[in-house]
């Protein structure tokens, strides 16, 4: 006889703040499971919910707080992403350099500019963000 399946959409808001929120592990988050809720889960199980779910430590989508701090100290400064991954560890934030690449990229905030268009495009948003 198959083992009951165990509801994880219950705790599933309270995973995300610990993941996310508190830095928790995965083994940390099926400790509290075991130790806090009462409910015994493998280390696979927790991990495959949170695929299914979308919580993975590589967020597809930075918090807006995130994108607005990066913006403010690529164009505030002349510091590295790991500088400003370490500025914003200090502020609170939990954000590698890695991520601090990846905000810029995406947002087309560049070391340098190839055309006087993207040059005129960073200046311009350098101006906004200060």
């Amino acid at each position: 006889m198959p083992r009951p399946r165990i509801d994880l959409d219950l705790y599933r808001d309270e995973i995300y703040d610990r993941i996310f929120e508190d830095g928790a592990t995965m083994d940390d988050i099926v400790l509290f499971l075991r130790d806090e809720k009462q409910v015994n889960i493998a280390l696979s199980t927790l991990k495959r919910r949170c695929t299914k779910w979308g919580f993975t430590q590589r967020l597809r989508e930075y918090p807006p707080e995130w994108i607005e701090a990066v913006r403010i100290s690529f164009f505030g400064s002349f510091l590295t992403d790991v500088e400003i991954a370490e500025d914003l560890q200090d502020m609170g934030f939990r954000i590698t350099a890695w991520q601090v690449k990846a905000v810029r990229l995406e947002h087309g905030w560049k070391r340098k500019a190839n055309t006087q268009e993207e040059l005129q495009r960073q200046w311009d948003e350098c101006v906004k963000a200060l």
